[in-house]
């Protein structure tokens, strides 16, 4: 299991979300369900890795990424929309 991403964070205006960028080519936004993180998906990355750009998100709140104040769902919408 060769599992080295390239590792970022990106600091929002509710949040600092974590997230890791795997492989090349047409990008596709992995995201886990409550309450779960991005470890999730490692398998998922570990396959397909290799035919597309996986982004991998904690999501705010989960794994490595804090939240400040509240979320919604439209919130949650903007953040992964700017990831």
């Amino acid at each position: 299991f060769d599992y080295h991403p390239r590792m970022a964070t990106l600091a929002l205006d509710r949040s600092t979300i974590y997230f890791e960028d795997h492989g090349n080519g047409t990008p596709v936004l992995l995201v886990h369900g409550f309450p779960l993180d991005g470890r999730v998906w490692a398998d998922v990355v570990d396959r397909l890795r290799a035919r597309c750009r996986l982004v991998v998100i904690d999501l705010p709140g989960f794994g490595r990424s804090d939240k400040h104040g509240v979320m919604s769902m439209e919130s949650l919408a903007d953040d992964l929309a700017t990831v």
